[in-house]
């Protein structure tokens, strides 16, 4: 008897790890397929948040922008409005490195503008910036591979980080801001 005793207790045991292990199984298959559906969410709110600033750049374009441009086409209100502190940046580089203190404030607020008009576009697209900025650094590890292709996603992606590095985001607005001039001065 005590040996039947022991086998049964084995039995159950080998039964609780089976059903252990299937529970198991079942919770990654669970979460490989939430992870899935997280990055699909991602990949389509990263899609719905350019396509937003397409049609911003779009826009402008209609009214004399360039459409090929990136973020200065679409932010030429704010480049008008910060023309001053730019320019005056600029005139204080005095060694040509770009990192004066009015340089560096001027790209701190462009990037604070920029990202009170993503999170509107987020909130207007009924997205949630913690999954658009989780797409934003997959994208910028080398995830969304697919979306990469799509050439709005691309130039999206491009513009934005071009923005946020402080040497093309003085490389891409000195012109611009320099067309400001020129316009306002004829």
């Amino acid at each position: 008897v005590p040996c039947d005793v022991a086998m049964a207790e084995a039995k159950e045991a080998e039964s609780k790890s089976e059903l252990s292990g299937q529970a198991e199984s079942k919770a990654e298959e669970k979460t490989e397929s939430h992870f899935g559906a997280h990055e699909a969410e991602e990949a389509d709110l990263l899609v719905r948040v350019a396509n937003f600033f397409i049609r911003k750049r779009d826009e402008a374009a209609m009214y004399g922008g360039d459409a090929n441009g990136g973020l200065e086409v679409i932010f030429e209100d704010w480049l008008e409005s910060n023309r001053a502190e730019f320019m005056a940046g600029v005139a204080e580089d005095d060694d040509g490195g770009g990192h004066s203190h009015a340089l560096t404030a001027s790209h701190r607020g462009f990037l604070e503008h920029f990202e009170k008009m993503c999170e509107w576009a987020i909130e207007v697209e009924g997205g949630d910036p913690k999954v658009f900025f989780s797409a934003c650094q997959r994208a910028v590890a080398g995830g969304h591979d697919s979306l990469q292709q799509d050439p709005d996603v691309a130039w999206f992606l491009d513009a934005v980080f071009a923005a946020m590095d402080f040497t093309q985001f003085v490389a891409i607005m000195l012109p611009k801001v320099e067309g400001l001039d020129k316009k306002s001065a004829k």
